[in-house]
């Protein structure tokens, strides 16, 4: 289905430094595709042209205009939004949201103001493979995102990671599915390395860190469990620099994320981008 947003939706919260932000998501009549405003108050395409990753985080720069950490906003097309225009008010450094450590209440903020329309979504998949590799090994393991040609109108990822302390785990999430997206939507940023929450406990209590609560720290919890959910949010992470190739559609394709992150992410998406062909249509699944 194609989710159609019936009116501006003003998101207001303290960013990833603690200072009030905003924002403001727009219904686009004009384009299905996903925009940015800038300061002058036009609108320039959310595409892989204007993506770049940072320490720990992915962001949008274009025309003096900043979106940041925009994988747990970009994962929010996978549920078939489309045409909608977003902005970044306020807030310091520039450009920071509100932060909640996931995706889960934007969409909630969203969701009961969107209708379905009857229209199918086009699909988009790459006409080759790409990928990029990280340097160094992590763990003695390689790590890379790869993304690979898949004209079955579906999203396939294939996801392993490896946590020192806490092991390994592998999952394969078969796309669209709305049941799904909302596990993985629900899943917060991982706490790790394990000897930041010493840090983030002391600047949570200092009153200069606000965010302690919003991270996934393991402790208290199986190594299973923990795995669990630091692989969901990988999933959440990823979804949301691929969905840079969606367009006015939907990404049809096999992603393979090896003890992978944000620069791998936005490096194979670039690359997949030149490549980028419709192949027809998207249906959602329940």
């Amino acid at each position: 289905m194609n989710k159609q947003l019936q009116r501006e939706i003003t998101i207001a919260g303290p960013n990833y430094f603690g200072f009030a932000s905003t924002l403001r998501i727009r219904p686009q009549s004009q384009s299905k595709e996903w925009l940015m405003q800038t300061p002058c108050g036009g609108v320039v395409p959310i595409t892989p042209l204007i993506a770049d990753s940072a320490r720990r985080r992915m962001c949008l720069s274009s025309h003096n205009s900043k979106i940041e950490v925009f994988e747990h906003i970009g994962c929010l097309q996978f549920m078939g939004l489309k045409g909608v225009e977003l902005e970044v008010k306020d807030g310091f450094p520039k450009g920071f949201p509100p932060y909640h450590g996931r995706a889960h209440e934007l969409w909630e903020a969203i969701k009961p103001h969107c209708v379905d329309l009857p229209s199918t979504l086009p699909a988009y998949t790459p006409s080759q493979r790409a990928s990029w590799y990280y340097p160094e090994t992590r763990n003695g393991e390689y790590a890379y995102t790869r993304i690979e040609p898949n004209e079955t109108g579906k999203l396939i990822l294939k996801i392993s990671v490896n946590y020192k302390g806490l092991g390994q785990r592998k999952r394969t999430f078969d796309l669209p599915n709305s049941q799904l997206l909302e596990e993985i939507f629900k899943a917060r940023t991982q706490g790790y390395p394990l000897w930041l929450k010493k840090f983030s406990r002391t600047g949570s209590f200092l009153g200069i860190w606000k965010n302690h609560d919003r991270i996934h720290w393991p402790e208290g919890e199986n190594d299973s469990s923990a795995l669990d959910g630091f692989i969901l949010h990988r999933a959440q992470d990823l979804l949301g620099t691929l969905s840079l190739l969606c367009k006015d559609g939907l990404l049809s394709a096999t992603v393979t994320s090896n003890n992978s992150g944000h620069e791998a992410d936005v490096m194979a998406v670039q690359e997949a981008y030149r490549t980028l062909r419709q192949i027809g249509g998207y249906k959602m699944a329940a």
